[in-house]
């Protein structure tokens, strides 16, 4: 922590990672194990979620899951919020970020490459978004965190 209290950046990296990590267990637990029970509206929005995980580096709208799933774009987003929280896009955009933040900390890749890997073709956009969420544009970040694991490292 910094001594403002606040987690410094390669702390929230990691926290980060760790949430990512256990929502990827989480969602492979309910895919695997059919003993669960699953009432209608969880296992609705557990399938999205699902899906949303297996093709995030795709492109991903209310309009492509009313497709997937034949059920309104409404439905799915009303859904979707009442048991994660968050809207399927939203939740969509943090988990590309998510993997950018692991590409960018444990690999040399560029931002372009990056960028695609995680489902954006304008790195620009990808670039403005990644900055506005996280306060720190991509290549900062990493250099950021690079510093900070280098200095953790030597000590």
């Amino acid at each position: 922590m910094n001594v403002g209290g606040s987690p410094s950046p390669t702390a929230l990296a990691a926290m980060d990672l760790l949430a990512a990590s256990l929502a990827s267990i989480y969602v492979e637990i309910f895919r695997s194990d059919p003993i669960l029970e699953r009432h209608g509206d969880s296992s609705f929005a557990r399938d999205i979620l699902i899906y949303i995980n297996e093709n995030y580096t795709s492109p991903i709208s209310l309009k492509k899951l009313s497709e997937v799933f034949h059920i309104s774009q409404d439905h799915i987003s009303h859904e979707f919020a009442k048991v994660y929280g968050i809207s399927p896009i939203n939740y969509v955009i943090d988990r590309r970020l998510s993997e950018t933040k692991w590409m960018l900390i444990n690999t040399s890749d560029t931002l372009a490459s990056i960028s695609r890997k995680v489902g954006y073709d304008n790195t620009w956009h990808f670039s403005s978004l990644f900055q506005k969420r996280l306060k720190y544009p991509p290549l900062k970040f990493r250099e950021l965190y690079r510093y900070s694991q280098d200095e953790e490292e030597g000590s």
